[in-house]
């Protein structure tokens, strides 16, 4: 059987010999999995592992302590180009413009 082992040491499949993952998932009948969409070369790692930080805090904040070993947040990077708003395809250098980084214009990718 493949299993994923998270940084925290917890195996998220149900396996009998490991029960603490087993019983946490009977208790709350959820395991947290937040998506967050986002358009490639926008955030930096160090700005990536800060939202999955928050979201989880965020989480944890809403559900309980009891949760963190198992409240899983995923990053979807979408190519540049591969995103639109109002019919215009959008590039990083669009997102930074909108957050006030640079003053360039829209950009259409091909």
């Amino acid at each position: 059987m493949d299993r994923l082992t998270s940084s925290h040491g917890i195996t998220p499949v149900f396996d009998p010999e490991k029960t603490t993952f087993k019983e946490t998932i009977n208790k709350t009948n959820t395991m947290p999995l937040v998506t967050i969409d986002i358009i490639e070369n926008v955030f930096t790692p160090e700005q990536k592992k800060e939202i999955v930080s928050k979201i989880t805090e965020t989480m944890i904040a809403i559900e309980g302590e009891a949760l963190r070993e198992v409240t899983w947040v995923r990053i979807n990077e979408f190519k540049e180009g591969n995103w639109g708003i109002g019919g215009q395809t959008l590039a990083a250098a669009d997102v930074h413009a909108m957050q006030g980084k640079t003053s360039a214009p829209m950009t259409a990718v091909a």
